[in-house]
């Protein structure tokens, strides 16, 4: 029997065949794994920026999230984003977390452009200098509520995303947490590829809103 098996897979076809598959097989898996590289380069702020805006007739705080779409080819599009307040809740065998919502202004954009070349090294060289290239590659997420409040009460926040690459459609999923007071900085973040804010009032002068 194993006679009559190796002279079948003697015959020049069945040979070619095998060979055909296993180089398809290994393209397959080189290609796959090539595109699996396309991701969205999208970075989340260290910080929250933090100033005052009118609602209703009234100053209130406005908390800010920064994202930039760090890719220098390539849009990042259908952008989602939440944000949540955490809690860690104890139980008898280990921690759960607790999330609870955090209402955005917006929570959705279409498209982030690819990164302004001009920019690459905006931090280093043109700092706070005015830009005049476009600034579209970077978008800002933000809420009326509490989060100072939040943080002051052991409580943390988390702001995640999920986008997709313009090329292979490939999604990514990040996040980001702050737990320290420290972490919201009074101000309104920079245009462009830079997360440094801005300094409007003095860390003094914010005031919690009920």
């Amino acid at each position: 029997m194993l006679t009559n098996l190796n002279k079948v897979l003697s015959q020049p076809f069945l040979i070619n065949i095998l060979v055909a598959l296993i180089t398809g097989i290994a393209a397959s898996a080189l290609f796959l794994l090539t595109i699996s590289r396309f991701k969205p380069k999208i970075k989340i702020s260290d910080r929250i920026a933090c100033t005052y805006r009118k609602k209703e007739g009234q100053n209130k705080q406005l908390y800010s999230f920064k994202l930039i779409n760090k890719s220098w080819f390539y849009k990042a599009y259908d952008i989602q984003v939440k944000a949540f307040i955490c809690e860690t809740i104890p139980s008898q065998n280990g921690d759960d977390i607790a999330f609870e919502e955090i209402e955005l202004r917006k929570t959705y954009q279409w498209v982030l452009p690819k990164l302004c070349w001009k920019h690459i090294w905006q931090n280093v060289f043109l700092k706070d200098s005015r830009l005049n290239s476009r600034t579209n590659y970077a978008a800002q997420f933000s809420t009326y509520a509490n989060l100072k409040t939040c943080l002051s009460q052991k409580k943390y926040i988390t702001f995640e995303i999920i986008a997709k690459h313009s090329l292979t459609g490939f999604s990514v999923v990040k996040s980001r947490s702050y737990k320290h007071i420290n972490e919201i900085h009074p101000g309104n973040f920079l245009s462009g590829n830079t997360f440094k804010v801005e300094q409007v009032i003095s860390v003094d002068e914010l005031v919690e809103t009920k």
